[in-house]
């Protein structure tokens, strides 16, 4: 796949701290879908076990499934995954939470997490998901575009996947519009 965008001359060190992330011109990071979305379901397996109220993966089969995912390379259930969405229209980010977990519960079971950050909504499903109008979510993103009204500055977080999925490339465009 190729991005096309504006390119500025290579500066500093071409990895960042993180071996994974690649840094170029600090307008485009490329980073390994499979670990983000491990890590997304690490994040939301441990919050959901963390709270006694909070709701469970239910059923040895799909918390099978899941830990050899997390831990043995194997493979999830089609749909079932990273998911992201762009901000929606009005919604502020708080400055005092640079981050918010969810938990999405049906019938008592946990369904999937999500973790919003800024503008940007990863969320890990357990199950596919259908979208609708108000969450145009993507599967499996091949980019997150970041940018802002009034201004030619933007970010790209690419992401790259072992296993092709066989669909199309899909990216999601988060748009800033300042007050």
């Amino acid at each position: 796949m190729i991005i096309l965008g504006k390119v500025r001359p290579l500066s500093g060190h071409l990895l960042g701290p993180h071996p994974q992330v690649l840094i170029i011109a600090h307008e485009f990071a490329l980073f390994n879908g499979d670990e983000i979305e491990r890590w997304l379901l690490k994040m939301v397996w441990g919050a959901s076990e963390a709270y006694p109220t909070a709701p469970k993966i239910r059923g040895n089969i799909r918390r099978l499934q899941l830990a050899d995912y997390l831990f043995r390379s194997g493979g999830l259930p089609v749909g079932w995954g990273l998911y992201a969405t762009g901000i929606r229209q009005g919604l502020r980010v708080s400055t005092e939470h640079a981050m918010t977990v969810r938990l999405e519960e049906s019938n008592g079971e946990l369904r999937s997490g999500s973790l919003e950050v800024g503008g940007v909504r990863l969320t890990f499903a357990i199950g596919a998901r259908r979208p609708t109008t108000e969450t145009a979510a993507i599967y499996r993103p091949a980019a997150i575009f970041l940018d802002r009204v009034g201004t030619d500055r933007h970010k790209v977080a690419a992401l790259s996947w072992y296993r092709a999925s066989g669909s199309r490339a899909e990216s999601v465009k988060v748009t800033f519009v300042p007050d």
